[in-house]
C-alpha cells in the first residue's frame, strides 16, 4: 500500500498537521525560525503517534525551493539517536501563512558517523505507478536526490548542507546534537 504523508503548517497559530491513512494529529509547535532563502525552522515536542518513544523534540527545516524537508530528532537512546539528519522528498504548496508539504516516499538518512542511505525508492516508484505523484514530481525528486549525493560525495555531508541551506540553518538544525562524528 502506498501511503502519502501530509504536513500543514500553520505559522500563525503556530500548529503542525501531519495526516496519514493512520494519523490525523495537530501538534503546537514550539518556535518558528525563517533563515534565508526562504527556509523556515519548526521545532516542537515529539508527540508519540506509533513509535520512537524516547524522541524528547523535532527540528525541521521546510526548505519549498528545494522540495525537500530535513528533520532532526533529539533522542538520546532510542533507535533515532543513530540518526543526524531525516530528508524528506515532496512537494510544497504555500499560501499566506500556511505551508503544505506532501511527502513522496523518497528518504535520505544521514547517520551520525556522515554516512547516508537512500530510503523508500520502491515506495516513489509504487506511487508514481499508482498515478499519486506525477512524472515531473517524481524527476525532480530524483535529480535533487542526485545532487545531494554528489554533494555529499565532494564537499562532504556538513558542508554541502551548510553550502545548500546556510550554515546558521544548519546549526540551527543539529544545535542540540551531541555525537557528531
Amino acid at each position: 500500500m502506498v501511503v502519502i504523508k501530509y504536513y500543514k503548517f500553520d505559522l500563525n497559530n503556530k500548529i503542525e498537521e501531519i495526516k496519514t491513512h493512520a494519523v490525523d494529529e495537530k501538534i503546537q509547535v514550539d518556535e518558528i525560525k525563517i533563515f534565508e532563502n526562504n527556509l523556515y525552522g519548526i521545532k516542537r515536542k515529539w508527540k508519540i503517534l506509533s513509535s520512537h518513544n524516547s524522541v524528547d523534540f523535532i527540528k525541521r527545516i521546510l526548505c519549498p525551493s528545494d522540495n525537500v524537508m530535513l528533520t532532526y530528532y533529539h533522542d538520546e537512546k532510542g533507535e533515532m539517536s543513530k540518526y543526524l539528519v531525516y530528508i524528506d522528498f515532496g512537494k510544497y504548496n504555500l499560501s499566506s501563512d500556511n505551508i503544505e508539504f506532501q511527502d513522496q516516499e523518497l528518504d535520505l538518512l544521514i547517520f551520525n558517523d556522515l554516512q547516508y542511505k537512500i530510503l523508500d525508492m520502491g515506495e516513489l516508484l509504487k506511487a508514481f505507478e499508482c498515478q499519486k505523484i506525477t512524472l515531473s514530481d517524481m524527476q525532480k525528486n530524483l535529480i535533487t536526490l542526485e545532487h545531494f549525493i554528489n554533494n555529499f560525495n565532494y564537499l562532504g555531508v556538513i558542508d554541502s548542507l551548510q553550502l545548500r541551506f546556510g550554515t546558521k540553518a544548519i546549526n540551527w538544525l543539529l544545535k542540540n546534537k551531541t555525537s557528531i562524528v
